[in-house]
């Protein structure tokens, strides 16, 4: 569930990022490190981060109480009768 909620969360801020701008490529800032050139991360990359951990956050909450939800419901004994 974590898995799924991190990687929905990081496609939704891609998706967003496309129209906003701000997002810098990952492999871009990964050749600046290697070469030992000066990072320069925008600002706004920092809020994309960010939004990334709360919806990734939010989406495993969520999925955990759909899960419990999903589990009572099959305990429930006329469940057995189908």
């Amino acid at each position: 569930m974590l898995g799924t909620s991190l990687i929905g969360s990081y496609v939704t801020m891609r998706g967003i990022s496309l129209y906003a701008g701000g997002w810098q490529n990952e492999s871009v800032i990964v050749n600046q490190i290697k070469s030992g050139a000066a990072v320069t991360i925008d600002p706004a990359f920092y809020g994309y981060l960010a939004g990334i951990l709360a919806m990734t956050i939010i989406a495993y909450v969520v999925q955990l109480k759909m899960f419990k939800r999903m589990e009572e419901h099959e305990k429930h004994p006329y469940n057995r009768l189908n």
